[in-house]
């Protein structure tokens, strides 16, 4: 009897992600949605740029943009109907839906890192900077305020500013003297995620030199994606390192 051959099952083609709908970038200058712009430059997916201005007084965002997300809130970016906001979830929303879950990582471990700092970027570094910018504008209130403004400042910035900051960016920095990216050896969203936290803590945080932080940022603004980025959109902060 002659012994049957195995089977083999049929091979499946790799398949390639589709092509997106219209990609339109809500942009804010000196904005988070710098970030965008770079992602999509990484990514290598079509896109048009749509730019806000801020007002040179106030240095906020007018509220033509609450017309596309209620909201008002950059960054925005429109897929064809759909309209996504947020960094992080711009951020992965593109890479796994047009571009095949490019600069995502694929190993347990980095996948671990990777989700966490995605949501560290926001959820813990950039509110005590925020705070920090606030109370470096009350030391630049109208003079017969100055004293008296100046003071709560310094006082918030003593008693919370200024230690979760430190904190904070030891903990960066030792990360990034252990491993080339945010994520482990290969650059991620979570390096493009991280860049406007990282950027406005070297320049407003006081404290000791970082280097891990420095030398990342150094490796990040030689990527051609990001000079695209910011020849396209302008720096994410004023006098960007």
């Amino acid at each position: 009897m002659t012994p049957t051959p195995p089977v083999t099952p049929p091979t499946t083609p790799p398949t390639t992600p589709p092509a997106p709908p219209p990609i339109v970038v809500h942009h804010l200058e000196l904005s988070r949605s710098t970030r965008v712009l770079w992602a999509l430059e990484e990514l290598g997916l079509p896109y048009t740029v749509k730019t806000y201005q801020r007002h040179p007084k106030t240095f906020r965002a007018g509220p033509e943009v609450k017309a596309v997300h209620p909201l008002g809130r950059f960054p925005v970016v429109t897929v064809g109907d759909a309209v996504l906001a947020e960094s992080a979830a711009i951020l992965e929303e593109l890479s796994e839906g047009w571009a095949g879950g490019t600069l995502m990582p694929t190993d347990p471990e980095g996948r671990r890192q990777h989700r966490y700092w995605m949501h560290f970027a926001e959820g813990s570094l950039m509110p005590p900077l925020l705070v920090a910018l606030i109370t470096g504008k009350l030391r630049r209130t109208p003079i017969p305020l100055r004293w008296i403004a100046g003071a709560v400042g310094q006082q918030v910035d003593a008693a919370y500013t200024d230690p979760q900051l430190d904190d904070l960016i030891t903990f960066v920095d030792a990360h990034l003297q252990r491993q080339r990216w945010f994520a482990g050896d290969a650059f991620s969203l979570a390096d493009i995620q991280m860049s406007y936290p990282v950027l406005a803590a070297l320049q407003r945080a006081r404290g000791p030199d970082r280097p891990g932080m420095r030398a990342w940022a150094a490796q990040i603004q030689q990527r051609p994606a990001w000079k695209k980025a910011v020849e396209l959109g302008g720096p994410p902060l004023p006098d960007a390192l």
